[in-house]
């Protein structure tokens, strides 16, 4: 699999260790580069205690480059899908996406007092992904009927899981019907896949060591937890 180029080394290094077999992040990318890029800037401001715990220095550089990467990979991704989809198949990309959006906006409201509801919502990409729109629509189909009550007061009828289901069921179709000029799009998805888990595994060892250096002090643990 062809590597970037000008990736900073020790990042080469770690994305090098991690397996060409990684499964897709299970948080949507912007969501993960967000977070990363927040855990690092304050990793940054703790160097000196986490440089005594052992966290090597070179994990915050080689962690906001995989980053960047990682929001790159995505990038080509995206890329890759497109020129391998026909017309027709890009429009049911467009009508998910707008059923998806709306579906998520209508949620995140009705059932805002719903901890549990919600932390299903924020995991669901509301961006210009395309390579996970079958399986966030089925989540959704799931949540509207695990809550009809509280989505119907804000107009989404119980029949719009079912619609949800048959639309996500046509996207499946859909792509399994695309050309397999596809080579290129399996390698992008890998891609992808195998930076954010290289970008995980830092994210990881910053926490670990976050927490063990500030395990006394409740207030600068904070930012090193999950979640």
């Amino acid at each position: 699999m062809a590597r970037p180029a000008r990736l900073d080394p020790n990042a080469r290094r770690i994305l090098d260790d991690t397996t060409l077999y990684a499964e897709a992040p299970c948080v949507p990318v912007d969501e993960l580069v967000e977070d990363a890029r927040r855990l690092f800037k304050q990793a940054t401001a703790d160097l000196r205690a986490l440089s005594r715990v052992g966290l090597p220095r070179t994990h915050l550089v080689a962690g906001r480059a995989l980053a960047d990467e990682l929001e790159l990979a995505q990038g080509r991704l995206e890329l890759a899908i497109g020129r391998h989809r026909s017309r027709p198949a890009r429009a049911l990309d467009v009508q998910a996406r707008d059923v998806r959006s709306a579906l998520l906006a209508a949620a995140r409201y009705a059932l805002r007092r719903d901890t549990s509801a919600l932390a299903i919502v924020s995991r669901l990409d509301d961006g210009e992904a395309v390579d996970q729109l079958d399986t966030d629509l089925l989540q959704l189909a799931d949540l509207l009927e695990a809550h009809p009550a509280p989505l119907a007061q804000v107009g989404v009828k119980a029949s719009v899981a079912k619609s949800t289901r048959q639309l996500a069921g046509r996207l499946t179709a859909a792509r399994a019907k695309e050309p397999t000029g596809a080579a290129l799009t399996v390698e992008a998805h890998a891609s992808r896949n195998q930076v954010a888990e290289a970008l995980t595994f830092v994210m990881t060892e910053v926490r670990e060591a976050g927490r063990y250096a500030f395990r006394s002090d409740r207030k600068k643990k904070g930012p090193y937890r999950v979640g």
